[in-house]
C-alpha cells in the first residue's frame, strides 16, 4: 500500500497544479525521471513502516481498552451487551480520544511524508535539521484524527451490527469474512471522507524542509487563497 500512499501525497503536495493527466504525472514524479518511476513510489517505506507500526499498534490497541472504560461506568449489563453488538456511538467516542493522542506522533509522520515527497536526506539528517519542527502539521494531525477515528470506528461498528441483525447473528464476531472486510472498508471510506481537506493541509505542512516553525492555519490561507477550496479534496 505504500506506492499508493505515496502517490497520494505527492498530489495533495502539488500546487497550481490541475486535473489533468499530464499535471498528474508531473506532480507524481517532479524530478522527471523516466527509468526507476515504480521504485520511487517506496521512497520513505522504512519510516513509513515504523510510523504505520507503531500508530496502528497504539490506536488498536488502545481503543478496545477506552470502551471497557467507557462501558465500565455504565455497570456490568450495558458493557456484557456490548461485548455481543457493539455500540456506534462509545466505539467511535472512543476512537476520537484515541485518535487525539494519536497526533502525538505526528514526527514519525512528518519524516515519513518528507521522505516520500523524495528528500533525499537521510532520517537523522531530517531529524537533526528540523528537531522540534517535526511537529509541523500537529494541528492539522489533530484535527484530522479526531474526526476521522470517530468515522472509522463508528461506521465499521454500524456496519457489522447491520450484517449481524441481518443474518440473525449473536455476536458480530460470527459476521463472514466479506461481512467484516466490508464494515472494514465503509469505516475506511468514511474517515478518509471526512478527512481529506485535513490531509492536505497535513501533507503540505509537513513537507517543508528547512524553513522552521510552519503553522497548520498559515498553510490553510495559503492554499485557500492561492488555489481555492476545491484543492482542499485532491
Amino acid at each position: 500500500m505504500h506506492p499508493f500512499d505515496t502517490t497520494v501525497h505527492r498530489w495533495q503536495y502539488a500546487r497550481g497544479e490541475g486535473a489533468s493527466l499530464t499535471s498528474f504525472k508531473q506532480a507524481l514524479f517532479p524530478e522527471g525521471v523516466t527509468a526507476g518511476r515504480c521504485k520511487s513510489l517506496y521512497k520513505g517505506f522504512s519510516s513509513s513502516a515504523l510510523h504505520k507500526t507503531t500508530v496502528r499498534m497504539f490506536k488498536y490497541g488502545t481503543q478496545p481498552f477506552v470502551v471497557n472504560e467507557l462501558y465500565g461506568k455504565a455497570g456490568r449489563e450495558h458493557h456484557a451487551d456490548h461485548q455481543k453488538h457493539g455500540k456506534p456511538f462509545i466505539e467511535g467516542l472512543a476512537g476520537s480520544l484515541v485518535g487525539a493522542m494519536e497526533a502525538t506522533f505526528t514526527p514519525l509522520d512528518n519524516i515519513k511524508v518528507k521522505k516520500q515527497l523524495g528528500n533525499s536526506a537521510s532520517i537523522l539528517k531530517i531529524m537533526t535539521t528540523e528537531r522540534g519542527h517535526l511537529f509541523n502539521g500537529y494541528g492539522a494531525a489533530l484535527l484530522r484524527n479526531i474526526p476521522g477515528s470517530f468515522s472509522l470506528f463508528y461506521a465499521t461498528t454500524h456496519v457489522k451490527n447491520y450484517f449481524a441483525r441481518e443474518n440473525a447473528k449473536d455476536n458480530v464476531i460470527d459476521l463472514t469474512l466479506t461481512q467484516h472486510f466490508t464494515a472494514a472498508s465503509a469505516g475506511a471510506l468514511a474517515a478518509t471522507w471526512t478527512t481529506n481537506p485535513q490531509e492536505v493541509v497535513k501533507v503540505r505542512a509537513m513537507g517543508q524542509y528547512g524553513r522552521g516553525r510552519v503553522s497548520s492555519f498559515s498553510v490553510l490561507q495559503e492554499t485557500l487563497l492561492k488555489e481555492g477550496p476545491r484543492v482542499l479534496w485532491k
